[in-house]
């Protein structure tokens, strides 16, 4: 998980931008970087990144802030007249690098060389999510993957454009942003303001008419355990509940020898009975032979961490927030435990 901040035709777009980062600071402190089509500025240091962009001066402003999962590398990335800045996770990225020659050091990198030789019809062969703004002479190209998985957001009016991964960025400039359609491709020209939209085909699924009962079974472990091969890096957590999802999920790691240790959390007030989801977690946990941990909420406690949940996913939906809820709690502590990734099975 990356945040982008992409400012365009507004005055002082650099103080802007370095002032939302800190509305999304959570989504990455592996490094931070900005780009103001002329400098490129990368840093480590959140102190020394501040320091040294605020003495930039611009009417556009490309921010990005790195969660590093596949090597340390800064972005926007800077070749020529281009800038790029993405949050992905592209699986293929190696694959991708070999067929089409390139040399690059992560798969935020491979998007980059890809989007820049090949244009968006490479977008087809990634197998990934991601959402990139790709900022190239006077047109700014920004869009996500398919399913909508990563977040974007715009705003555009006249010869203005904003991109954010969250949309509280763009409303504490006093616009009302847009998310971008998953199946949509932006671009935006810097000197006239206009606006073109590429329109992309959703998946198309074959159902074979007859399969038997042995033969399902077996396509559906493959996918799943290759699904989870694919994304496993390093240690990790998986958010538990002891259910069908998570325990296949669980099940599949353990027999990969991946260094996992599940994380539940649920509510309980009172004299009400232990949870359920904790209940079946600690028997599936037991049978599994991993280590589990476990957050029981009390009501005080629920209210006081709805606020920031809300604050996150951006939608105070007490539907959305029921489900967020238990998922913030145990990112929290599998954060503790120094995992920079979990997976859940919803």
């Amino acid at each position: 998980m990356c945040g982008i901040i992409g400012i365009f035709g507004m005055d002082d777009a650099i103080r802007k931008v370095l002032d939302a980062s800190t509305m999304i600071s959570a989504r990455g402190k592996d490094g931070y970087g900005v780009s103001t089509g002329d400098i490129t500025l990368t840093e480590g240091s959140i102190e020394r990144f501040q320091k040294a962009a605020t003495q930039l001066k611009s009417k556009n402003a490309l921010f990005h802030n790195l969660h590093s999962m596949v090597g340390r590398v800064m972005q926007p990335f800077s070749v020529k007249n281009e800038i790029f800045a993405a949050n992905c996770e592209i699986y293929n990225w190696q694959e991708l690098q070999t067929a089409y020659d390139l040399k690059t050091r992560n798969d935020a990198e491979c998007l980059f060389r890809l989007l820049s030789t090949e244009g968006t019809k490479a977008l087809k062969e990634l197998d990934g999510v991601y959402a990139f703004v790709h900022w190239k002479e006077d047109n700014i190209i920004f869009g996500r993957d398919i399913i909508g998985v990563k977040p974007l957001w715009y705003y555009s009016e006249g010869k203005t454009l904003i991109v954010s991964s969250e949309a509280k960025v763009i409303k504490s400039l006093g616009m009302a942003p847009k998310e971008v359609e998953p199946r949509t491709v932006f671009t935006f020209n810097l000197k006239d303001g206009s606006m073109t939209k590429e329109q992309r085909n959703f998946f198309s699924l074959e159902c074979p008419v007859q399969q038997s009962k042995d033969k399902a079974i077996a396509s559906i472990n493959y996918l799943l355990e290759h699904a989870v091969k694919k994304r496993a890096v390093g240690k990790f957590g998986i958010l538990f509940s002891g259910g069908i999802d998570s325990t296949m999920i669980a099940m599949m790691c353990k027999q990969n020898g991946y260094n996992v240790t599940l994380y539940s959390a649920a509510f309980q007030e009172g004299n009400v009975k232990e949870p359920e989801d904790i209940i079946w977690a600690k028997k599936v946990a037991e049978v599994l032979d991993l280590p589990l941990k476990t957050k029981i909420l009390t009501l005080k406690e629920t209210e006081m961490i709805i606020p920031d949940v809300i604050r996150l996913i951006e939608d105070p939906s007490p539907v959305k927030v029921g489900v967020a809820l238990p998922f913030f709690v145990c990112a929290e502590m599998a954060k503790k435990d120094g995992m920079r990734m979990v997976m859940s099975g919803l």
